[in-house]
């Protein structure tokens, strides 16, 4: 009886080994392709630099963002006080945020896990995430590490999207996993076009503030799509609907990009 059980015990070790080897080799064998996908820049449509792509049934995410961040800076709102600020925000979302502290401490917390000091991209953020699966994790990750290697604007955007169709097309990824990646990535898509308007000259280019916020507010959203019951603990942010996810992921831009750009005397 003894000899059955360690028998059986060994069959069971070696079959989830077995299966752990074989799944990380196939996440492995997945991430390699959405490279070479991403990198196809050769296509006669390479430089149509359009920011919409409704091919992708999440897009609408990346509208709603943009819409916020142009109203709160168009607007004026960041110019005066917090409180202005504050008003201006609450008034373009659902929230009701009564101070700065939640700027404050989504910087504090996100921002060092997620960027080096030189503005890189950092995996330390996503792999720290729990209950994602390794292969969403391994696809956010080379996402954003790929976007680096993109000085130009419009090669940017159309790395994005052949990324998005890469994910659409394969089969690997569950529903749930595509609603957040793809939300994600429109996210990251229109926030890039978005702060390649507004920001300077000296700002645009590789490891540039624009594609740091894009990364970030892609994150943003991203986290509120899967944790919205944990931000609301943390923030006291309630995250009730799509659009919700959409103006968290403003939060997280805004948070940077009035940081380190526009510097108001009255955030710190």
């Amino acid at each position: 009886m003894k000899k059955i059980f360690v028998l059986l015990l060994s069959t069971i070790v070696c079959f989830t080994i077995s299966s752990c080897q074989k799944y990380k080799e196939n996440t492995r064998d997945i991430t390699s392709q959405l490279v070479t996908a991403m990198n196809t820049l050769n296509n006669p449509e390479k430089n149509n630099s359009d920011v919409s792509f409704p091919e992708n049934p999440f897009d609408e995410a990346g509208i709603i963002h943009n819409e916020l961040i142009t109203n709160i800076l168009n607007e004026g709102y960041w110019k005066d006080d917090s409180l202005k600020f504050i008003e201006g925000f609450n008034l373009h979302t659902n929230f009701n945020i009564q101070n700065l502290n939640i700027f404050r401490q989504i910087m504090n917390d996100c921002y060092p896990l997620a960027f080096d000091e030189n503005g890189n991209y950092s995996n330390d953020f996503v792999n720290q995430l729990e209950n994602i699966p390794e292969l969403e994790k391994q696809t956010l990750n080379i996402f954003f590490t790929e976007m680096e290697k993109y000085e130009d604007y419009s090669d940017k955007i159309y790395a994005s999207k052949n990324a998005e169709i890469f994910i659409l097309d394969n089969q690997d990824y569950t529903s749930s996993m595509r609603e957040r990646l793809l939300s994600a990535m429109a996210i990251y898509r229109y926030s890039l076009y978005l702060w390649h308007t507004i920001l300077p000259n000296e700002e645009k280019g590789r490891c540039s503030w624009e594609d740091v916020y894009s990364k970030f507010d892609a994150l943003g959203e991203y986290i509120a799509a899967r944790y919205g019951t944990e931000l609301h603990e943390k923030y006291g942010i309630v995250i009730e609907d799509g659009k919700d996810v959409y103006h968290y992921s403003g939060i997280v831009s805004l948070s940077a990009a009035i940081t380190f750009t526009f510097i108001p005397c009255w955030l710190f």
